[in-house]
């Protein structure tokens, strides 16, 4: 603080006039005292550490930050799907690929031999199903026409049956009739014979009737063996109409000699798709000896050489995809007013300068230590306290081109939780 300027009055005889002299402030050492300065500096340290918090307060209220946080993505192990012996890698270390990029081939002659020999298979199936089906339409015409020709036989015997019985009712009646010209014929003899001793008939009459008499008897025996032979003739006729009824059912069912024939058809038909399905397998083993990328991104940590043997599922090498998002493991006390959705300014530590912004995704289901090998089981006898943290999956809404981002580098987060997103 400046010091008042003093007045000297200098005397001189006549007249006397009183002159003002300004004297510097520096020229005078006003003493203070100390505890005033203190108190001063104090009063100044205060009003400034106010300003500093009220203006920490303004910006980073309801911003939560860690530094907890790394870039984190998918890490795709590509597998031979096939084993047998690289002849050709098309990539090196740490190359970008596209999606469907050939990356190696394996030796492909054995596989082009199992499908050689599945097509074979598959002809030969073919074959075979149309052999089966045309056995099949020829099994129900044959049925068919069995059916109608075991009726006609049966209806055919039936009636040589009628016929055969008809004729023996005839020669019985044939019989009946030689029985009676028999008898008359014996009765005529008996009186020639007897009118022939008293000489009332010629000798001539006499051989007649004998003559009738024997042709009667003839016809008798001639009867009798005719109705032999008929009555063979129907038990010959019946056995026929058995047989011809058995055949008849026999061939009666159509249907199941039709569906027999079919289901052998169906058989070869399914036949031809199981080799339709072998011939694909080999197809398909015969494409993986082709390796490729399952989508974009960069390769590394390569595992496999020219001439060098694989095993189905063995990888070759690890992929790393081009999507990637944040990991941010935020403490417990920090999610309380956390939501999806909320905006996030975030700082690559290998890129100095570079600030990218994303917003939450979603919020882990546990925390971190949740999901560890051996969960920690606080139910046990000492307990002490330990501040959790949940992994919180923040989205970069957009990645500079030619920033060469990289998983599981380090990153700086900080979530605007004032922010509250509206809910769809």
């Amino acid at each position: 603080m400046a010091a008042p300027a003093r007045t000297e009055v200098i005397e001189t005889p006549k007249p006397l006039v009183a002159v003002p002299v300004e004297v510097p402030s520096a020229s005078i050492e006003v003493t203070e005292p100390p505890k005033g300065r203190r108190n001063r500096i104090l009063a100044l340290v205060v009003a400034a550490a106010a300003v500093a918090g009220s203006l920490v307060w303004v910006f980073e209220h309801g911003r939560e930050s860690t530094d907890d946080a790394q870039v984190d993505s998918d890490v795709v192990s590509v597998p031979a799907r096939l084993g047998g012996i690289i002849n050709k890698v098309e990539f090196v270390e740490n190359q970008r690929v596209t999606a469907g990029q050939e990356l190696a081939t394996i030796d492909d002659a054995v596989a082009k031999a199992k499908l050689a020999q599945a097509e074979a298979a598959l002809l030969q199936a073919i074959a075979n199903a149309d052999a089966a089906d045309a056995n099949a339409s020829l099994a129900e015409r044959s049925a068919v026409g069995n059916k109608s020709a075991s009726r006609a036989n049966l209806a055919g015997s039936v009636v040589g049956e009628k016929t055969s019985a008809e004729q023996l009712n005839e020669g019985q009646a044939q019989l009946a009739s030689a029985d009676a010209q028999l008898t008359q014929a014996k009765q005529d003899a008996e009186r020639a014979r007897t009118l022939a001793q008293s000489n009332a008939v010629s000798k001539a009459q006499l051989d007649q009737t004998e003559t009738q008499l024997r042709l009667a008897d003839s016809n008798v025996a001639l009867a009798k063996a005719r109705i032999e032979t008929l009555k063979s003739s129907v038990i010959a006729a019946h056995s026929r109409v058995d047989e011809a009824s058995a055949r008849a059912a026999q061939n009666s069912d159509v249907s199941s000699s039709v569906k027999q024939a079919r289901a052998q058809a169906d058989a070869a038909r399914a036949q031809v798709k199981v080799s339709i399905a072998l011939r694909d397998l080999a197809a398909l083993d015969l494409s993986y000896t082709k390796i490729l990328a399952p989508m974009a991104g960069v390769v590394s940590k390569k595992s496999v050489n020219v001439g060098q043997g694989v095993a189905a599922g063995q990888s070759i090498v690890a992929l790393v995809p081009d999507q990637m998002w944040i990991t941010a493991n935020f403490k417990e006390t920090q999610i309380g007013d956390m939501r999806v959705g909320q905006p996030v300014k975030i700082e690559i530590d290998a890129f100095s300068g570079k600030k990218l912004e994303g917003h939450i995704e979603s919020l882990s289901g546990g925390t971190g230590s949740r999901f560890t090998l051996l969960p920690p089981d606080n139910a046990s006898g000492n307990f002490t306290k330990v501040v959790q943290r949940l992994p919180v999956r923040v989205k970069i809404d957009h990645i500079p081109d030619g920033l060469p981002l990289r998983t599981g580098l380090n990153a700086v987060v900080t979530v605007d939780t004032r922010v509250q997103p509206t809910s769809k």
